[in-house]
């Protein structure tokens, strides 16, 4: 295909081919800014670890969306595109655009990443967040700025490669004219610069999908391992052990089903919105492609990340509403969160199952069979007992007992039961928490 048919037949050129980045980018923008304000108005703000990813993913996207819904604005005046909508700005403007819109691609790219690898530290990994805090989040937030702001704008501002293109309604990498070169042309803008930039752009792509298909294989591997562990717990224990349990187990478990379902939900999102632009660009480059059908399908999805990530987001809150609440409705639910998210609490729930086994096992060690715990006379060895009524297991677990309630009379027995004993163990798992 040569360079004056793709430059003619160009979808992007059409009214309908800028309308629709138009329309998307202003949807993904206003829902970015929904996401904004949810967390910066919540009762734990940008205290936990998800909510300040989130955060810096949704405000990267309100650049790049606001730079997509703009269009052809800012483009040169005297572009040589027979763009159908008008253009108002200068080389300052189009380079502004060009460079907001390609940093703020790499940042969300970046931050998609370090939200999966959140996701499988504490899914997989069984990592704290305060571990993942001191330890990843901060590295990973300097590298994902130097490979998202100081690389882009090195590369593209003193090559002179944010330039109008054909391939797409707003200023991008590209020479201008397309595939100009100084011996052709002394006014071409870009040559020799893109093949610097190739390199490292291709390099993101790669580094991202990777460390989402890994991410993804592993994180569908751990909530099936939890779940067989599950099982595993609750198989040949007697009847009464399991009503005693169960319900604490199934709670984990679901916990961690929801969590797994929105970790996936983000990276399904990601592909949905990156995948048509990437094969779009891959056959481009071959010439054998349906250039309108892709051309379409990325103008519509592209833009939409921060609709996507609202979906996903707000799914989350509403959920962990309906879980706190039994007695809530999901209008109420969705009203909570957007509306009041102050006077929500972030229900922390338990994002990894094996935590929680691991407490109920410990808990079988003073429970025995016929589900309650006898205490005996003040002269009996209570082992096992500290100072300050806590009862501590081998691994280090505290149980908390109330020593008033339990009686060392000597004439008397009290028991305690396996039902009481759960309830402490959910208590003691408080530290496992999800936000």
């Amino acid at each position: 295909m040569s360079e004056d048919t793709e430059v003619e037949s160009s979808f992007h050129f059409t009214k309908a081919g800028i309308i629709i980045p138009m329309v998307t980018g202003s949807i993904s923008f206003l829902s970015s800014m929904i996401i904004i304000s949810i967390v910066l108005r919540s009762m734990s703000g940008i205290k936990t670890t998800y909510h300040r990813i989130i955060l810096c993913m949704s405000s990267a996207d309100c650049l790049t969306s606001l730079t997509i819904a703009l269009t052809t604005i800012p483009m040169p005046k005297d572009v040589i595109y027979p763009f159908d909508m008008p253009s108002y700005g200068n080389i300052a403007t189009c380079e502004a655009q060009g460079l907001i819109f390609i940093m703020g691609t790499g940042l969300i790219l970046c931050m998609n990443g370090i939200l999966n690898i959140y996701y499988l530290c504490t899914l997989r990994y069984n990592m704290t967040e305060k571990t993942f805090r001191c330890y990843l989040e901060i590295p990973l937030y300097i590298v994902s700025l130097l490979i998202s702001i100081t690389l882009p704008s090195t590369a593209l501002l003193n090559q002179e490669l944010l330039n109008p293109s054909p391939s797409f309604p707003i200023c991008v990498s590209s020479t201008y004219p397309l595939n100009c070169t100084k011996a052709d042309n002394p006014e071409c803008r870009g040559d020799g610069g893109r093949g610097a930039f190739v390199p490292w752009f291709y390099s993101t792509i790669t580094l991202g999908f990777s460390t989402l298909m890994i991410t993804m294989a592993l994180i569908v591997h751990s909530f099936y391992r939890n779940a067989r562990s599950l099982r595993k717990v609750l198989k040949n224990k007697p009847s009464q052990e399991i009503d005693a349990k169960y319900n604490a187990l199934q709670y984990a478990q679901e916990s961690s089903g929801i969590i797994t379902r929105q970790a996936l939900m983000y990276i399904a999102a990601f592909l949905i919105t990156w995948v048509f632009g990437f094969v779009h660009f891959l056959l481009r480059a071959s010439g054998d492609y349906n250039k309108e059908v892709l051309s379409v399908l990325t103008m519509i999805f592209q833009p939409l990340q921060g609709f996507f990530n609202l979906v996903i987001f707000v799914y989350h809150k509403v959920c962990m509403c309906l879980r706190s609440d039994e007695d809530l409705t999901v209008g109420e639910a969705f009203c909570i969160v957007f509306l009041h998210p102050d006077e929500m609490e972030d229900s922390p729930q338990v994002h990894n199952l094996d935590f929680v086994v691991e407490d109920y096992d410990s808990i079988d060690k003073y429970a025995p069979q016929n589900s309650a715990v006898e205490i005996d006379g003040p002269e009996e060895d209570v082992s096992g007992f500290q100072e300050d009524g806590n009862l501590e297991d081998e691994s280090g677990h505290d149980i908390q007992l109330d020593l008033e309630k339990v009686s060392m009379a000597g004439a008397s027995t009290d028991f305690v039961s396996v039902e009481e004993m759960t309830s402490m163990g959910k208590e003691r798992c408080s530290k496992y928490k999800y936000y």
